[in-house]
């Protein structure tokens, strides 16, 4: 049985710098990521509605019917940082597009003006069963975190906090992009008062140290490792 390595932040972004040297584009990784994201995310969608539909309905077929319908009437917000993360959040926020009602992405650079933004678009926010009407401004029913990735080696700006803050405490099931943001990928520990507490994080490649301990073994939820098609050649001693 192949036991896939677990990376540090380091030898993760040394895996990335032997990569670009022998040919394989940055660019080309950030597609693939964001393509791979979109498939995960409608996975855990589709997987939510239906163990809901499973408790409500007994008839299949109304229930597969119900379930068509309710992922038909998504909305997903996603949240951009300023780092590659956001860029694979960014690229699967296109990939997403025409396969639910309606996607948004959110660029957090002021992160207060993000704050009042983000407070705003969950404060209507209808019962997960309640589907919106053509004409409902847009209530995300799932969010996609793409502040910070494994890159993030400082603690966080209160700003940052307050924003995370209202992103748990929303109860909008969340999808973290690579680590949920807020945390040290080799520790796993906080980097400031709080990190964003993921439903389901779809990490790339090989799975983070820091995703294995501390607070950020509890917040990433489920873990799910996505094949980006690399693999790594060199060493990771």
């Amino acid at each position: 049985m192949l036991t896939l390595p677990i990376l540090t932040a380091e030898q993760m972004r040394q895996w990335e710098e032997d990569s670009w040297k022998n040919g394989i584009s940055q660019l080309d990784v950030i597609r693939i990521v964001g393509a791979v994201v979109p498939k995960y995310v409608l996975r855990i969608i589709y997987d939510t509605i239906s163990d809901c539909y499973n408790v409500l309905e007994s008839d299949s077929e109304e229930s597969q019917k119900g379930v068509e319908q309710m992922m038909q009437m998504q909305q997903i917000l996603v949240l951009v940082g300023p780092g590659h993360n956001g860029d694979d959040a960014r690229v699967a926020a296109k990939f997403l597009r025409g396969k639910v009602k309606e996607v948004q992405v959110l660029e957090v650079k002021d992160t207060q003006k993000a704050l009042k933004t983000f407070k705003k678009l969950v404060a209507d926010r209808k019962n997960f069963f309640e589907p919106m009407t053509a004409s409902s401004k847009f209530c995300p029913t799932f969010i996609l975190d793409g502040m910070f990735g494994i890159g993030l080696n400082r603690p966080l700006s209160q700003d940052y906090v307050d924003l995370i803050s209202a992103v748990n405490e929303c109860q909008i099931p969340i999808v973290a992009v690579d680590i949920p943001s807020g945390y040290n990928a080799d520790s796993g520990k906080l980097l400031g008062e709080t990190g964003v507490r993921a439903d389901i994080t779809v990490t790339f490649a090989y799975m983070k140290k820091g995703m294995l301990l501390g607070d950020c073994k509890a917040a990433a939820g489920k873990m799910v490792v996505a094949d980006v098609g690399i693999y790594l050649e060199r060493g990771t001693d």
